[in-house]
């Protein structure tokens, strides 16, 4: 697991690559847990599949945070992205076009 702690949001944990389980986690106090699934499909491409943060934790910015992570992972790996998430591909992506280049498309589900 490659721990990210450059959330930049003070009071939140850390943000934790588990690449075992393929997916970004988020762990709270309360057990409750945000995270971002993702599969590593081949040499060249990452599909990131589910963002999911729960009730409590909503309104903080957690999602984009995930969001941010993963596609950093994409960006450092030399690798492009599809985007089945909807949050991803309608609501973060558009706030971050700088991340568009590495989008090979948006999948709907």
């Amino acid at each position: 697991m490659n721990n990210n702690n450059n959330n930049n949001n003070e009071g939140l944990p850390p943000i934790v690559d588990n690449e075992k389980e393929g997916r970004f986690e988020m762990i709270f106090e309360n057990g409750e847990m945000a995270y971002l699934e993702y599969t590593n499909h081949k040499e060249i491409e990452y599909s990131l599949d589910h963002t999911f943060v729960p009730n409590s934790q909503r309104g903080k910015n957690i999602g984009s945070l995930l969001s941010t992570a993963a596609m950093n992972k994409v960006k450092d790996s030399n690798k492009m992205a599809t985007l089945p998430c909807s949050y991803i591909s309608d609501h973060w992506l558009p706030k971050n076009p700088q991340y568009m280049k590495y989008v090979i498309k948006s999948i709907k589900k």
